[in-house]
């Protein structure tokens, strides 16, 4: 009987507390309007935020899903959605952020694509944010557009045995625990780096096989760079 008393105020305690509303941010962490060369997958890149000591739920709705003809999108978390799932549950622990990637998955023509989302607490429907996605193919696309600023820099890009990825801005407070990905057009990781403090990071093709890939440098709290890579 104790013992069956006991796990009844843990149940009750459990529900109580899974009840408190929390609040969650939502901020993009690179650009909502993303280009890119014909046939490849584009990505933009948000993250969720819990900063209450409770667990939030999340409904992520795609409400708009403009896509040419043999266009498709995808809604990513830790988990990637089919393109025809427009809504799924994410489950923020407390006090954690979660990276939210909109996929685009082009196709040989040049066109453009939108999605428009909404991600709403489902314990408080007023804690609500809505963020619309574009996707854009161009012919006159290349990698040359990857963002090389006056910070960042890659090259050579295409590459055939090696490339250079230099931070003129390091040491820097932003890049601190960060760490360059490179991903395949599938959305796959391929290799991870840390490149905290560090002014050049070499990278070797070592078996890489030819194609486009995609990159992005982050820390944290956001993505400081991210473009195409080309191995030829």
């Amino acid at each position: 009987m104790f013992r069956l008393l006991i796990s009844s105020v843990f149940f009750f305690t459990s529900l109580i507390m899974s009840g408190q509303p929390g609040s969650f941010n939502f901020q993009m962490t690179g650009d909502s309007v993303i280009t890119g060369s014909l046939d490849e997958t584009l990505f933009a890149y948000a993250e969720l935020s819990n900063d209450s000591p409770f667990q939030i739920q999340l409904l992520m709705i795609r409400e708009v899903n403009e896509m040419p003809k043999g266009w498709g999108s995808a809604i990513c978390t830790d988990v990637c959605q089919a393109p025809e799932v427009d809504t799924a549950l994410q489950v923020l622990q407390p006090n954690t952020t979660q990276e939210f990637i909109m996929y685009f998955y082009t196709n040989e023509s040049p066109n453009t694509g939108l999605t428009r989302m909404k991600f709403i607490n489902l314990a408080d429907p007023s804690n609500v944010f809505f963020q619309e996605f574009r996707g854009i193919t161009s012919t006159s696309t290349s990698v040359a557009e990857t963002q090389n600023n006056d910070n960042f820099t890659v090259g050579p890009n295409p590459l055939s045995t090696e490339t250079t990825f230099r931070f003129s801005d390091a040491p820097n407070s932003k890049l601190a625990e960060a760490y360059l990905v490179v991903y395949s057009v599938t959305g796959n990781e391929i290799l991870r780096i840390e490149v905290s403090g560090k002014k050049e990071v070499h990278l070797k093709r070592n078996g890489l096989p030819s194609g486009p890939y995609f990159f992005k440098v982050f820390n944290k709290t956001k993505v400081l760079h991210y473009g195409k890579l080309l191995v030829q």
